[in-house]
C-alpha cells in the first residue's frame, strides 16, 4: 500500500512554466490508480484521490470549476477505464501564499463519488513524516523533453527525500515549515510539475519491519536457548553439588558410625580387661 507523503514537488514552485519529468519512465498502466488528471479543456495539473469523494492537489492549480479525470493512463485516447467527474467544491488552504507558495495545497470535492475499481483507488494518507533518504515515487503527465508537448502516458520516477539542510542550501530563504525537498542534488532526474503526487510504498517498509521483527524474534529465541542452556548447566552443577554434599554427608555419617563402633569396641575391650583382672 502506498502512502501520499507530499503533494507538490518543490521544483514546481520555481519552474511552473517548465512542466516535465526528466529521467523517468512510463508507468505500468494503472499501477498508480489514485493519480488523477485535472482538466479544463486540456490537462493542466495532476492530483491524488484520497477517498471516493475528495482529491488533493496544489493550490496554485486552482480553478473555480475543474473536470477530474480518473482511471487515466494515456490522456489523449479513450481506453475504457476513465471516469470524468466535475468538481463540486474547490478549496485552497486558507494560508496559501501565491508569492511564496507556502501551504500550497488544495482540496477538490467531487460532484459525485468515484467508482472504486482496479483502475481507480485512493492513496493512503501518511501517518508521519518520511525521513531523509527515503525513496519515493513521483508520477504525472509531464514533458519528457524540453519541448512544450506533454507526455501522453503516465510517467514514473523514483527520487529520495532530501534533508532540511540540503533543501535550505538549495533554495536559501525560500523553504517554509510546510515544505520539504525530494530529488537529486546533482540533477539529471527531476519533476517540475503541478500538483503531482509523491508517494512512498509502505509495503517495503512493512517488509523491512517484518524482517527486523523476525531477526529480533530469532535473537530472542537464541538468547532464550542460551539462557535455558545456562540454566540447565547451572541446574546440573547444582545437582552435582547437591550430590557431592550428600556424598560428603554420607561419608561423615559413615565416619561417625565407624567412630561409634570403635568407641563401642574400646568399651567392650575395657570391660573384658576389667573382668579378667577381677577374675
Amino acid at each position: 500500500m502506498r502512502s501520499l507523503v507530499f503533494l507538490v514537488l518543490l521544483g514546481a514552485a520555481f519552474a511552473l512554466d517548465d512542466e516535465k519529468i526528466v529521467g523517468g519512465y512510463e508507468c505500468k498502466p494503472y499501477s498508480q490508480p489514485w493519480q488523477v488528471s485535472l482538466n479544463s479543456g486540456y490537462h493542466f495539473c495532476g492530483g491524488s484521490l484520497v477517498n471516493e469523494n475528495w482529491v488533493v492537489s496544489a493550490a496554485h492549480c486552482y480553478m473555480s470549476r475543474i473536470e477530474v479525470r480518473l482511471g487515466e493512463h494515456n490522456i489523449v485516447i479513450t481506453e475504457g477505464s476513465e471516469q470524468f467527474i466535475y468538481s463540486d467544491k474547490v478549496i485552497r488552504h486558507p494560508n496559501y501564499n501565491s508569492w511564496t507558495l507556502d501551504s500550497d495545497i488544495m482540496l477538490i470535492k467531487l460532484s459525485k463519488p468515484a467508482t472504486l475499481n482496479q483502475y481507480v483507488q485512493p492513496v493512503s494518507l501518511p501517518t508521519g513524516c518520511a525521513t531523509a533518504g527515503t525513496n519515493c515515487s513521483v508520477t504525472g503527465w509531464g514533458n519528457t523533453m524540453s519541448s512544450t508537448a506533454d507526455s501522453n502516458k503516465l510517467q514514473c520516477l523514483e527520487i529520495p527525500i532530501l534533508s532540511n539542510s540540503n533543501c535550505n542550501n538549495s533554495y536559501p530563504g525560500m523553504i517554509t515549515n510546510t515544505m520539504f525537498c525530494a530529488g537529486y542534488l546533482e540533477g539529471g532526474k527531476d519533476s517540475c510539475q503541478k500538483g503531482e503526487s509523491l508517494s512512498m510504498d509502505r509495503r517495503n517498509k512493512k517488509e523491512e519491519e517484518g524482517k527486523k521483527e523476525e531477526e529480533e524474534e530469532g535473537e530472542k529465541e537464541e538468547e532464550g536457548k542460551k539462557e535455558e542452556e545456562e540454566e540447565g548447566g547451572k541446574k546440573e552443577e547444582e545437582e552435582e553439588g547437591e550430590k557431592e554434599e550428600e556424598g560428603k554427608k554420607e561419608e561423615e555419617e559413615e565416619g561417625k558410625k565407624e567412630e561409634e563402633e570403635e568407641e563401642e569396641e574400646d568399651k567392650e575391650w575395657k570391660y573384658l580387661m576389667k573382668f579378667e583382672q577381677q577374675s
